[in-house]
């Protein structure tokens, strides 16, 4: 059975829902403004994925991750990482610069940096916690032999270990709505998961129960 991680409130900082991004800032600023800001975000990003281990991503190399492996943890494009990383992607939303900022695995105070030179604020405790603090990285690492995903208060999916991928599919080109359970279970494809009429009814009622609970938390958009 794949296990199911959803960190309470305090075991994270906040971070956007889709709809619910940080306030931009700055958009009334000179292009050569935006330029350089848009070069410092994509240096940061370069600099912190040569810090990670490899074995992040499932497997070991010599040092930091390929971009490709960057865009796998964070649920984005390959393409769009290169973009970012050479400048080149403009106004990245929140959730965007969350992806990055999650499978990096920065600290608060780091990922506040990724938000201001994408010319975003932080999104603040109003809006769903996507933040992971590493002793959830540190659960994952631990259990190579266990399928193991993390879900926001939302119920989106955010990073999920190769066992859970190949029980319940390779969910590293799913893309907005795609990664979210609620959405793929009453409008989108399901799952693999086997349940009776009876145990499905349930699942869905406790999901719907799940999501009125968070509401009055978090804004979840409209």
């Amino acid at each position: 059975m794949a296990a199911t991680v959803r960190p309470g409130p305090a075991d994270y900082q906040s971070s956007g829902l889709p709809g619910t991004a940080g306030t931009r800032q700055h958009r009334g600023r000179p292009g050569r403004l935006a330029a350089l800001a848009t070069a410092e975000f994509g240096r940061a990003v370069r600099r912190w994925r040569d810090r990670v281990t490899p074995e992040a991503a499932g497997h070991r190399r010599a040092s930091g991750l390929r971009r490709e492996e960057l865009a796998q943890l964070g649920g984005i494009s390959g393409d769009y990482v290169t973009r970012l990383e050479q400048g080149r992607a403009t106004s990245p939303s929140a959730q965007v610069v969350e992806a990055p900022a999650r499978a990096l695995r920065l600290s608060a105070i780091e990922r506040a940096h990724l938000f201001r030179p994408a010319g975003l604020n932080p999104p603040g405790p109003e809006t769903v916690p996507k933040f992971i603090n590493p002793s959830v990285h540190r659960l994952l690492d631990r259990l190579t032999g266990t399928p193991v995903a993390v879900f926001d208060a939302s119920w989106t999916l955010l990073p999920a270990n190769p066992p859970y991928a190949a029980l319940m599919g390779d969910p590293s080109g799913w893309r907005g709505f795609e990664r979210n359970t609620v959405w793929r279970h009453f409008a989108g494809p399901g799952s693999r998961a086997r349940h009776t009429p009876e145990s499905l009814a349930r699942f869905h009622a406790g999901m719907v129960a799940d999501l009125r609970a968070t509401r009055p938390t978090h804004s979840c958009g409209g």
